[in-house]
């Protein structure tokens, strides 16, 4: 059972964004925002502000232990998931929890496409692995 806003119309998905559309388009659709919201960034909008977050934590003094677990609740498609694997190499591991099973699909089926890290060969910078 979804929260009755998420079931709500949303942009453009007359029954909410929990469906295959929404999921299909959140990578996209973060960087068009990205663009939209900080235009003197262009096509790298949703990295600017995404690193107001890493400069955040970096005031706050985070750190993540050696060998620690990283939760990403509201992961949907495992755009902030893959950057905290980037920005945090040591984490044992890093699980994403989204209510969308729609996202969540997206997301396993995107690191299926490339689930190697860099030391692998792969465009990840560590290899991740989906929960079973």
């Amino acid at each position: 059972v979804y929260p009755g806003y998420y079931m709500k119309p949303f942009h453009s998905y007359e029954d909410g964004n929990i469906n295959w559309d929404a999921a299909f388009e959140q990578e996209l659709a973060g960087r068009a925002v990205g663009a939209r919201n900080f235009p003197q960034f262009g096509e790298g909008g949703e990295d600017a502000f995404r690193e107001a977050f890493d400069k955040a934590l970096d005031k706050l003094g985070a750190v993540v232990p050696r060998d620690a677990t990283i939760v990403d609740l509201g992961c949907g498609t495992g755009t902030s998931t893959r950057r905290l694997a980037k920005r945090f190499p040591d984490a044992e591991r890093i699980i994403g929890i989204d209510l969308s099973a729609y996202f969540i699909a997206v997301g396993k089926r995107l690191l299926e496409l490339a689930p190697k890290g860099a030391r692998e060969g792969g465009p990840w910078v560590t290899t991740i692995e989906p929960d079973s």
